[in-house]
């Protein structure tokens, strides 16, 4: 025996068979149908069986139909003594949350869920103190990977998918059987104050994480399905989502000239974008550059997504007639010198906005719209006549967020012919770029955060001039670019060109120009 391994076939052959297992290991690690907590049991049986038990697994992922026994082996083998004493000597065993768990989960003022229904005292049952600290865990793993969204979807009668949102890619993490996960939404519809014994209705609630060195807010949704109730869950990291204008990531020149904007005691600043665009950062970085002395600061939103210190804010709430207009129309009497509506939905708010910013107000908003042509004109939809806009208007930015390439990583490529040629379209004059390529840092997927891409409209007389004339969306345009504005795609092939992303996110997001 000892012979086989010392001569060279025998060497090789061992060889390789460790070199694979160690692949498989790290396959394993990786693979996004391993749920997290279960990849401990999975690498010690691939490490202990080779590729021989990474085929077994990979079979048990082709043909779901052995799920069931596989699963129940699974857990009486992770269950059992052998394998609690190989995770903890191999450093696998995942701390007892009950010691080492830095999170409490808690209502919107505060008070710890354990102390709101007896389920969760101290003569809890068991299943309902586990899914407690099933949620605490998973919204714990969130926070530290930097999610935005947390979805807890129905797959089948019996089983449950919790997918992460991180960098504005959906992955999932988990799947979890249909009890536990209606214990785990039960608990969060406790804490965002929800009916528990409602799962048909769609019902809408915030919570909050109490960490040590901060607490962090969460909005939650909830809707019934064919296969059961399912949540999405929105966090609202002050650490991520407050930000200095400098650090949004807008060009010099763009940034000056929304600062301009931004200093004058009148006028109508617009953001436009789709959901998840950042928007709202947008605006409360512009909001933190006034000086809270010297400036009255008013805010009506839906829903007030971090508390601002040195703002008035008041949250929608349609039930009680609490509207966007019915608010403005009211602080409008508390002499305000900022206004911000979280969004115009209607003429009324448009008309009421219009009428503060030329009434010696500066007036924050949001619009959709496709791009900043798109959303002046969204305007006239809603019943305002684009020449009214003439003079009320000051800027318009519209925004999007790209995948930021991870800087451990990234490695330098070539773009192709025909993405060369549109690059230089839009002033790149070489065909070097970087690539993702992945790492631990940034969970193998090549890209770490996000860069926010923009197009600025700064309304000028030229503009305004064109807009007395009700021009078409084209006109418009022309118009714009004519008075500086940078278009979106052109931006974002600067960022390509710095290598802080890559030409396929820009086109993901803008399509390709």
């Amino acid at each position: 025996m000892l012979d086989a391994f010392i001569h060279p076939i025998g060497f090789g052959i061992f060889a390789a068979w460790w070199i694979a297992t160690l692949y498989c290991v790290s396959l394993c690690q990786r693979h996004p149908n391993i749920p997290v907590e279960h990849r401990a049991w999975y690498n010690l049986l691939v490490l202990l069986t080779g590729p021989w038990g990474m085929a077994v697994i990979l079979t048990r992922f082709r043909y779901p139909a052995h799920d069931a026994a596989a699963q129940e082996y699974r857990d009486q083998v992770e269950g059992g003594p052998v394998m609690r004493w190989l995770k903890r000597i191999l450093g696998l065993q995942r701390p007892e949350p009950a010691q080492n768990t830095v999170i409490e989960l808690c209502t919107a003022d505060g008070k710890p869920v354990h102390q709101l229904d007896s389920r969760y005292g101290k003569r809890a049952r068991q299943d309902d103190s586990e899914s407690l600290t099933r949620i605490k865990n998973l919204l714990l793993d969130a926070v530290e990977a930097r999610v935005t969204d947390v979805l807890i979807d129905p797959r089948s009668e019996d089983q449950y998918s919790v997918r992460f949102r991180i960098d504005g890619v959906l992955e999932e993490v988990e799947q979890i059987g249909a009890e536990m996960a209606h214990n785990m939404l039960n608990c969060l519809k406790i804490a965002a104050r929800m009916d528990i014994a409602e799962r048909r209705r769609p019902q809408d609630g915030s919570f909050m994480i109490k960490l040590p060195q901060l607490p962090i807010n969460c909005r939650m949704a909830t809707a019934g399905t064919l296969r059961g109730p399912k949540a999405a869950v929105r966090i609202l990291d002050r650490r991520v989502g407050l930000k200095p204008v400098t650090d949004l990531g807008l060009s010099r020149k763009d940034m000056e000239r929304m600062l301009v904007a931004a200093n004058r005691k009148s006028g109508m600043i617009l953001v436009c974008g789709p959901t998840g665009s950042g928007k709202t950062t947008t605006l409360y970085a512009l909001l933190n550059q006034f000086d809270a002395t010297s400036r009255n600061i008013v805010t009506v939103e839906d829903p007030i997504e971090y508390p601002i210190e040195h703002a008035t804010q008041t949250e929608v709430n349609v039930r009680a007639n609490i509207t966007f207009a019915n608010v403005m129309r009211a602080m409008l009497r508390q002499n305000p010198d900022v206004i911000l509506v979280g969004e115009i939905r209607d003429n009324e708010t448009a008309e009421l906005a219009l009428q503060a910013s030329n009434t010696g107000h500066l007036v924050l908003s949001t619009v959709h719209g496709n791009d900043s042509s798109a959303a002046m004109l969204r305007l006239s939809d809603l019943g305002v006549p684009p020449r009214r806009l003439a003079g009320a208007i000051t800027a318009v930015l519209s925004q999007r967020l790209v995948r930021r390439l991870c800087p451990e990583c990234k490695t330098r490529t070539q773009l192709s012919a025909a993405q060369f040629d549109i690059a230089q379209e839009h002033g790149m004059t070489s065909d070097e770029v970087y690539k993702p390529v992945g790492c631990g840092e940034c969970r193998d997927t090549g890209f770490h955060g996000r860069e926010g891409i923009f197009e600025l409209l700064f309304v000028n007389r030229a503009v305004d001039s064109v807009l007395t004339q009700d021009p078409t969306l084209a006109e418009l345009r022309d118009a714009a670019i004519e008075a500086g504005m940078m278009p979106m795609f052109h931006h974002g092939m600067q960022k390509v060109a710095s290598g802080l992303t890559t030409f396929d996110e820009i086109a993901r997001v803008c399509g390709s120009e």
